[in-house]
């Protein structure tokens, strides 16, 4: 090995590494200190058009695809019905109470109408009327607004599969 032959008269060369070793201190305190940790959180790179984008023409009107009812029931027994996101009224249990069950009836039948017109106005064929109720609905309900579709001509109604059990919407 290298410095292991010495001769009598030979002295050893000794180095000094403390400023060796204090330089790299020095270094690793700098470089701890102005190291930056990436945030994983609060930040998200993207990458938007400044212009228009691919769309050179406006969107001037939105289609409706369909026109859907909504039937659940009530705590109190009745079937709520709801067009969209507005709740027309509350069928009455007993069909003693004939006036409120007919006001509720005509109010949707007029609602499903406007909107089925709105959309053969706008150019459309045909846009299917989505009967939705829940389990535990009376049938005699969901076929009244049915019936009510066939007075109108409305010709493509549709049912929708009750959801599984256990699941809300």
């Amino acid at each position: 090995m290298a410095g292991s032959a010495m001769g009598d008269g030979e002295e050893a060369v000794s180095l000094n590494v403390t400023p060796h070793i204090d330089i790299i201190v020095c270094l690793c305190v700098f470089f701890m200190c102005s190291f930056h940790f990436r945030q994983l959180e609060g930040k998200l790179d993207s990458w938007l058009p400044h212009g228009p984008g691919c769309q050179t023409v406006p969107i001037h009107d939105a289609r409706v695809e369909e026109i859907r009812v909504l039937f659940t029931r009530e705590p109190s027994g009745g079937t709520k019905v709801v067009f969209g996101s507005r709740v027309v009224g509350v069928l009455p249990v007993s069909l003693g109470e004939s006036l409120e069950r007919e006001r509720v009836l005509r109010d949707a039948e007029a609602l499903v109408v406007a909107q089925h017109e709105d959309y053969l106005n706008a150019g459309g064929t045909s846009v299917p009327v989505i009967l939705d109720s829940e389990p535990g609905v009376p049938w005699r309900d969901v076929l009244a607004m049915l019936d009510l579709c066939k007075k109108r001509a409305i010709d493509k109604v549709e049912f929708t599969q009750p959801w599984p059990g256990g699941v809300r919407r």
